[in-house]
C-alpha cells in the first residue's frame, strides 16, 4: 500500500463522527477527516433530551439553556476528534429539525412526560411538530437554511469547536479546522454565515488568547451552488462536493425511494449503473466539472474535493482525479480501496514511464512502478489473466472484478481463478503475480500500524512479507507441495500465536488483526492447495467469516 500512497496525487479523508470511527479511519490510512456530520452526535441519551429542549423552548432563556448543554457536548466530541486528526472538516448542522422529533403518538407523549428535563406539554409538542413538518424536507428547512433562521446554532457549534481547539493547543499542535456550511445555494447565504463564524471565533480567541488556522468553506450539493461557484469561490475558502445530495438534486429523485425503479431503468439499459453507487459523470459530474473551473477561476489553486460515498467507488475516483480533486473522502471502510483506486487512477493518467515526482518530494524507481502496475491489474499478463478469468473454469463461475470489490475479496477472486486451472504447471505459473499481490496488500498493514506506532505488529506482518517473497520466488521450480505446506504451516502457527498475544495485550487497537491474519492464513495456504479448488475456497472463505466477524464485533 505504500506504492499506491507513493503515486496517488488524490488525498483519502474519512467520513467520521465518534472516536472510534477516526481510529478505524487513522488505522486504515486516511489523512484526516473530510466530513464530520455534527447532526449524528445528537441522537443519544442526554443529548437528544437537551436537542429536543432547544427545539420546543418557548423562550430564548430555555432555548439558550439547552444550547449550552449542547456546547459542553459538541465541545469534548470535536476535541476527541481533534486528537486524533489535526486536519478535520466539520460540517455545521444540516438536518431539518423534525428529525430530532419522534413521529408517533407515543413518542410524542413520551417526550411531554419527561417532564422538566423538557419543559413542554403534550398540546406544545404536537403543535411544534406539525410546525416544523415538511413535504419535502430534503430540499426544505435545513442546512445553512436552518442557520440562517436560528443563528445561535451555528454560534453554539462554532463555540464548540474551537474551544475544542484551544483545549488541545495548550497540549500540543493546534489543529487545523475546516468549517463547511452546508446546502449553500446563493452565496449572500453563505456571507451570512461566514460572518457569524469568524464573529464567534474572534470572541473565541479573545477569551483564550490564542489565534487559531481555520477555513471556511462551503458544501456544494445543489446545481445552482455549482453554477453559481465563481462568485461562491470569491467567498468560500474551499468546496467540498456532497455527491449524494447532488446526484438527488440533479436527477430529481430520492435516494431512498429510486431503489423500487432503477433496477428497471438498469434493466431496460437507461443506466449503466446505479447513479448513487458510480457518480453520473455526464450529468452530475458535468456540473461538478463546471463547479472546479468557475471556482478556481477566481480563486487560483482553490481546494476542493468530494465527501459522498461516491468518494469510496473506483469508477468515481478515477473521474475525481482527472479532473483535478485534492481529495476524496468516504467511510473508513473504504479507505483501503480508495487509496489503491486513487493510485491506479494516477497511474492511468501518468505520461510516460520514467521516474516521476511524489508528493514529497522523493523519487520513485521505475522497477516498483512495474511491480505495482502489475500488482493492481493495470498492467502485466498474470494480473489480466486472473482479472478476466480462464477459459477452463466451470460454466457460471463467478469471478470478481476485482477493482469492484473490498480487498479481502480480492483475495477471494484469486483463490477462485487458481482453483480453476487445469494443470499444476498452469497454476504455478499464476503464483509470481500473486506474491506481488500480496506485497501490495502487505503496505496497507504496514501503514496503519506505523500510525500506532507498534513494532511488533510491524515485525509480524514483516514475517508474513517473507513468507509471502518465498512462495512467489519458488513457485517457478515446482516445489514439492508437502515440503512448501510444511513450510507454510509453520510460520502460520508462529504468527497465530504472536497475533494472539498482541491481542490480549492490546485489545482496543488491534482486536481485528486476528481476523485479518486469519485471512492471511487462508491465502498462504492457496498456494500448498492449489490443486483442490473446494479446499482452496474453504481456506479463504473461513478467513472471510473470521475477518468479518471480528471487524462486526468492534464497530
Amino acid at each position: 500500500m505504500t506504492w499506491a500512497d507513493e503515486y496517488r496525487t488524490l488525498q483519502v479523508r474519512c467520513n467520521a463522527e465518534t472516536p472510534c470511527d477516526a481510529q478505524r479511519a487513522k488505522l486504515f490510512g486516511a489523512e484526516g477527516i473530510g466530513l464530520v456530520r455534527t447532526e449524528h452526535m445528537f441522537f443519544e441519551g442526554e443529548r437528544i433530551v437537551a436537542m429536543r429542549q432547544m427545539i420546543l423552548a418557548a423562550d430564548e432563556k430555555e432555548r439558550q439553556s439547552a444550547l449550552q448543554k449542547l456546547l459542553e457536548m459538541q465541545r469534548q466530541d470535536f476535541a476527541d476528534l481533534f486528537e486524533i486528526f489535526p486536519s478535520v472538516t466539520v460540517r455545521l448542522l444540516d438536518a431539518p429539525l423534525h428529525e430530532f422529533l419522534p413521529s408517533t403518538e407515543a413518542g410524542l407523549a413520551a417526550v411531554a412526560a419527561v417532564g422538566a428535563r423538557v419543559p413542554a406539554s403534550l398540546e406544545r409538542v404536537k403543535r411544534r411538530t406539525a410546525e416544523l413538518r415538511e413535504a419535502n424536507p430534503m430540499l426544505g428547512h435545513r442546512g445553512c437554511r436552518l442557520a440562517i433562521t436560528y443563528p445561535e446554532i451555528c454560534q453554539m457549534q462554532t463555540r464548540a469547536i474551537f474551544e475544542a481547539v484551544a483545549s488541545l493547543g495548550r497540549r500540543q499542535q493546534v489543529p487545523t479546522v475546516e468549517v463547511m456550511v452546508p446546502l449553500v445555494s446563493h452565496v449572500e447565504e453563505f456571507k451570512i454565515l461566514k460572518l457569524v463564524v469568524e464573529k464567534t471565533v474572534l470572541a473565541v480567541q479573545r477569551e483564550q488568547g490564542m489565534s487559531f488556522k481555520y477555513h471556511i468553506g462551503a458544501m456544494v450539493e445543489l446545481p445552482r451552488a455549482c453554477l453559481q461557484a465563481e462568485k461562491l469561490a470569491q467567498s468560500a475558502e474551499f468546496f467540498s462536493f456532497g455527491s449524494n445530495d447532488l446526484t438527488q438534486s440533479t436527477y430529481g429523485l430520492s435516494r431512498d425511494d429510486a431503489s423500487t425503479f432503477l433496477p428497471d431503468y438498469k434493466a431496460k439499459g437507461i443506466l449503466e449503473q446505479d447513479p448513487f453507487v458510480t457518480l453520473d459523470t455526464e450529468g452530475v459530474g458535468e456540473l461538478i466539472l463546471l463547479a472546479v473551473e468557475r471556482g478556481r477561476k477566481a480563486r487560483s489553486g482553490m481546494k476542493m474535493g468530494i465527501c459522498g460515498e461516491h468518494g469510496g467507488d473506483p469508477g468515481s475516483i478515477d473521474f475525481c482525479n482527472r479532473i483535478g480533486l485534492d481529495y476524496v473522502s468516504c467511510s473508513p471502510w473504504r479507505a483501503p480501496l480508495a487509496r489503491l483506486a486513487a493510485a491506479q487512477a494516477a497511474l492511468r493518467a501518468d505520461h510516460g514511464d520514467g521516474d516521476r515526482a511524489k508528493r514529497n518530494g522523493t523519487r520513485h524507481r521505475c522497477q516498483s512502478k512495474r511491480v505495482f502496475e502489475a500488482a493492481i491489474g493495470s498492467q502485466g499478463d498474470g494480473a489480466q489473466r486472473i482479472q478476466k478469468g480462464d477459459q477452463g473454469r466451470p460454466p457460471g463461475e463467478v469471478i470478481y472484478d476485482p477493482m469492484d470489490c473490498q480487498f479481502y475479496t480480492w483475495q477471494l477472486a484469486i483463490a477462485q481463478n487458481l482453483g480453476g486451472r487445469r494443470t499444476q504447471e498452469d497454476r504455478l505459473a499464476v503464483c509470481p503475480c500473486l506474491g506481488d499481490w500480496n506485497k501490495a496488500f502487505f503496505g496497507l498493514w504496514d501503514g496503519a500500524v506505523d500510525d500506532f506506532a507498534a513494532e511488533e505488529v510491524r515485525k509480524l506482518f514483516l514475517s508474513n512479507l517473507i513468507a509471502s517473497s518465498a512462495w512467489a520466488k519458488v513457485s517457478n521450480s515446482n516445489p514439492d507441495p508437502e515440503a512448501l505446506q510444511d513450510c507454510l504451516r509453520e510460520a502460520i502457527q508462529t504468527t497465530d500465536q504472536e497475533v494472539i498475544r498482541l491481542c490480549r495485550d492490546t485489545q482496543n487497537h488491534y482486536s481485528s488483526c486476528t481476523g485479518v491474519m486469519t485471512l492471511w492464513t487462508g491465502t498462504i495456504l492457496t498456494v500448498a492447495h492449489v490443486g483442490d479448488s473446494r479446499a482452496t475456497l474453504g481456506y479463504v472463505e473461513d478467513g472471510l467469516v473470521g475477518y468479518e466477524q471480528l471487524t462486526s464485533d468492534h464497530k
